[in-house]
């Protein structure tokens, strides 16, 4: 399922910002890897957990094992785990709504300015919209190391530089060097077929 516009992604919601996951909006979230499949998260005893309707959590769902097990000598028992639906995700640790995250996610993506994501998403936290876009931005560095793409080959040649990153002097200006600052190596440009590097 893929989104083209924000508004596809509103109407997936049930145009609601706020409040419980609609139920396409959840298979969508599984789709996209944002939430686990069911059968893939165990609890502490080893049973397959389960999505399950919540009227006391924010986000309207919940895994819960309901698995009945062995208690020693006496009569079989009923597995009590639960756990949220956001742990261990992208959503983890937020107060912002999944929509809110999702929305933030798109616009961010498209490179508009944070004001104007946060005027869409209707994040009014500008704390809130900081820790996302940095996120956001680590999120992108992790993954650029993760997939990583293979340069260069037969016949074309690498150039590679050297950058010395620090502060900038009163925030404006040169970049002045550090004690701290890391050296990063910088892939200029790629040659093809050998030819004649430029300046």
């Amino acid at each position: 399922m893929n989104i083209e516009r924000i508004t596809e992604l509103y109407d997936l919601f049930n145009h609601e910002i706020w409040g419980k996951i609609p139920e396409n909006a959840l298979k969508a979230l599984i789709a996209w890897g944002i939430i686990p499949p069911e059968g893939k998260l165990k609890c502490d005893k080893g049973h397959s957990l389960r999505l399950v309707k919540s009227s006391t959590t924010v986000d309207g769902w919940v895994w819960r094992c309901t698995e009945r097990y062995l208690k020693g000598h006496k009569r079989a028992g009923r597995c009590t785990f639960s756990q949220s639906i956001r742990k261990g995700t992208f959503l983890d640790r937020s107060h912002l709504s999944a929509y809110q995250i999702l929305a933030f996610s798109y616009l961010w993506c498209g490179n508009l300015p944070i004001n104007f994501i946060m005027k869409t998403a209707n994040i009014t936290g500008e704390q809130s919209a900081t820790d996302w876009n940095n996120f956001c931005r680590e999120v992108v560095v992790f993954g650029s190391f993760q997939d990583t793409v293979r340069l260069g080959g037969p016949g074309k040649i690498v150039e590679i530089d050297e950058s010395k990153i620090g502060r900038r002097k009163f925030n404006r200006g040169h970049w002045v060097e550090g004690q701290t600052a890391p050296v990063v190596q910088l892939i200029r440009y790629i040659i093809e077929d050998g030819a004649q590097l430029g300046a």
